[in-house]
């Protein structure tokens, strides 16, 4: 956005997300394709857990990767479920790894590799609430010494930082002011209100 100016918020580049399912997962064709939103990131899905392993390898080589989950089933780290972790490592690429994968006790150890190994220095707004469910979820509670759950920056922290009198810092207002952004939440909220989480988003 820097190098790009005013530009890079008039023509933003079509993003691209490599959706990565176990192989018995039973998405819905739109969301496979990409057509509910006609605006929403380019999908190419892949299924097998060997194809998830070669993105952890690809993605440990990378100096910085943004990361974000979705989570489902309790507001609790230690009850609920990551149901989706997507990373990104350039402005208009990223993994998404799908709930079955993130179940798997085959991909389990490449997901924990993900989050522990030292190298890239990761990026994530609320990632201390990332880092809190990845922590239970994929590590049983370790706290690690090093890797994605230590060495991150957290941009909600950074910008209280810059401007604590602001009030908000949620993702959706901070999109909107800095990027133009729509509201995403507006998109899921007919899937995801009162008792309903983000589970029930197709």
């Amino acid at each position: 956005l820097l190098k790009g100016g005013q530009e890079a918020l008039r023509a933003p580049a079509k993003p691209t997300a490599y959706v990565l399912l176990d192989g018995f997962e039973d998405w819905n064709e739109s969301v496979r394709d990409g057509s509910q939103l006609a605006g929403w990131p380019t999908r190419k899905v892949e299924t097998g857990i060997l194809k998830a392993i070669r993105a952890v390898d690809m993605l440990l080589q990378m100096p910085v990767l943004s990361g974000d989950i979705e989570t489902g089933y309790s507001y609790s780290p230690r009850l609920g479920k990551v149901i989706a972790l997507a990373v990104a490592w350039s402005p208009t690429e990223a993994v998404v790894f799908s709930e079955g994968l993130l179940e798997s006790a085959d991909f389990r150890p490449h997901l924990a590799r993900l989050l522990i190994s030292p190298g890239p220095l990761w990026v994530g707004h609320n990632f201390k609430y990332d880092s809190s469910y990845l922590r239970w979820q994929v590590l049983g509670g370790y706290w690690p010494t090093d890797g994605a759950l230590v060495n991150f920056h957290d941009t909600m922290l950074e910008h209280y930082c810059l401007d604590e009198a602001k009030g908000t810092h949620a993702l959706e207002d901070l999109s909107r002011d800095f990027l133009g952004a729509e509201d995403y939440k507006y998109v899921v909220r007919k899937y995801a209100r009162g008792d309903l989480g983000y589970e029930n988003v197709p």
